[in-house]
């Protein structure tokens, strides 16, 4: 059983990435919808909870992991229910404001960094100390070295959506 204070860590950085994590969502939701249009913003609006269901899932089973959360069933819900009502307020954001890239830009960085941190101190020390074997570890590297380069080069060729729902390549002027 998860000690008190590795339950308040994991706990905190669960629940906070989550729901930066789902803010961060929002924007993008609120954003394709501002600056591209309904059909996008639907499209966007799919992707999200598509990959919504594999990460509240891996959360419930974090939260109520007797080694680390150490939750009930029902409080882990609940909290992630909570959290998740953060996208609301990401689309509320970016529909009530004009932000500019620049902002958009350091609230979605602040979000990423929360999970870059929860995977650098609870995920891979875990990892690391499963794998037995140099084989394993580098087998592991390879893993997410694959990942970041699948990420990497989907964004190579990454579209932005100007205002009245055209499409520009690189326009990264602030509006």
């Amino acid at each position: 059983v998860a000690s008190m204070a590795t339950q308040r860590r994991v706990f905190t950085g669960v629940i906070v990435g989550d729901f930066m994590h789902n803010f961060c969502d929002g924007i993008f939701i609120g954003s394709a919808f501002a600056l591209c249009g309904d059909t996008m913003g639907w499209s966007v609006t799919a992707a999200t909870v598509y990959h919504e269901i594999a990460q509240e899932i891996s959360d419930f089973v974090v939260l109520t992991d007797p080694k680390q959360g150490a939750l009930k069933a029902l409080t882990a819900l609940g909290f992630n229910f909570v959290s998740s009502l953060s996208v609301l307020i990401g689309v509320l954001v970016i529909l009530s404001q004009d932000l500019s890239n620049l902002d958009t830009g350091m609230i979605l960085a602040y979000g990423g960094g929360i999970y870059l941190q929860i995977a650098a101190s609870e995920c891979m020390p875990k990892i690391y100390n499963a794998a037995t074997s140099v084989q394993l570890r580098l087998i592991g590297f390879f893993a997410f070295f694959v990942g970041a380069l699948a990420i990497g080069l989907v964004l190579l060729d990454h579209k932005h959506c100007e205002a009245g729902g055209g499409h520009e390549g690189h326009n990264h002027g602030g509006h």
